[in-house]
């Protein structure tokens, strides 16, 4: 009966150190693959691999970036239809070379923070595409700097003309009102000129 006892007990216990030697097991492997990866990402040349690095033109920040950043908000994407797509851009009468990689886009988050950038301007947003140029460096640019190659759609070489955003967009107007129901499918009335002047006049 003791003995049993004692058998019951190591075997529990092996398996006991077993699974704990599995978990370690796991957590040293995914420890180590994550170690390697950012040890690899430290060394890595920041330009393309096959460059070798005095073959790569140094340039200066404004060269390759021309603008800050617009705010403290920043998001990451990448337009499937851009993805691959070789490109130029000009900065300062020289045009660059390159390939897309992904757009980095700024916005202000919520109005009860205070807002001390200008990502909400409409003339002045601007969003930076990251670009891979040919002679080894990274570049980000705006859209007004940018021109797309498409084998089946690029058929002049001009440099094109940009009209500025200005507009601020706002589909919630004060010349219509909803009615005062709870009726899911309500009605909206027009308001006329003279109530939208005299509410505005009692707002100012």
């Amino acid at each position: 009966m003791i003995l049993k006892k004692i058998k019951d007990s190591l075997v529990t216990v092996l398996s006991l150190v077993l699974a704990l030697f599995q978990v370690a097991q796991s957590y040293f492997i995914a420890c180590y693959q994550m170690v390697r990866s950012f040890i690899g990402y430290l060394f890595q040349p920041s330009f393309k691999k096959n460059l070798k690095e005095k073959d790569v033109p140094d340039m200066r920040v404004d060269q390759l970036e021309l603008w800050n950043c617009f705010s403290y908000y920043p998001s990451v994407h990448c337009f499937d239809w851009l993805a691959g797509i070789d490109g130029k851009y000009l900065v300062k009468i020289k045009i660059y070379p390159g390939q897309y990689l992904f757009t980095v886009d700024w916005a202000h988050p919520e109005t009860n923070i205070l807002n001390t950038e200008h990502s909400e301007i409409p003339q002045e947003h601007k969003c930076a595409h990251i670009m891979a140029l040919k002679n080894g460096n990274y570049a980000a640019q705006p859209n007004n700097r940018i021109i797309w190659h498409v084998n089946s759609y690029t058929t002049d070489n001009d440099w094109p003309d940009y009209s500025v955003q200005t507009t601020y967009w706002d589909c919630e107007g004060s010349d219509w009102i909803t009615e005062d129901s709870d009726k899911m499918f309500y009605d909206i009335e027009e308001k006329n000129d003279l109530y939208v002047i005299c509410t505005k006049m009692c707002k100012i």
